[in-house]
């Protein structure tokens, strides 16, 4: 039988995390930097959270007019949402 050490670091990491604020906008990775950042902002009203398909990212604002620097992987599933504007 195989240890499962290497599952269980996997499995301890905290999630990926983007989060914004109106002042500006910070992320967070278990994986690393993001590969390149994008900014956008927030359009729709009240708390958006949307946890990436591409990258596994998950990407949260508080309110209307955040901005959001979001990985260029994931920029076309946001902007879909029609929730958000380039920057």
């Amino acid at each position: 039988m195989g240890c499962c050490g290497g599952r269980r670091a996997q499995v301890s990491s905290p999630p990926t995390v983007s989060r914004a604020t109106p002042a500006g906008a910070w992320a967070t990775t278990a994986r690393g930097a993001l590969s390149a950042g994008v900014s956008l902002r927030y359009r729709g009203l009240g708390a958006f959270t949307q946890r990436s398909p591409r990258t596994g990212r998950l990407y949260a604002c508080g309110g209307t007019g955040a901005t959001l620097v979001v990985d260029t992987a994931d920029v076309d599933a946001l902007l879909r949402t029609r929730l958000f504007t380039p920057v």
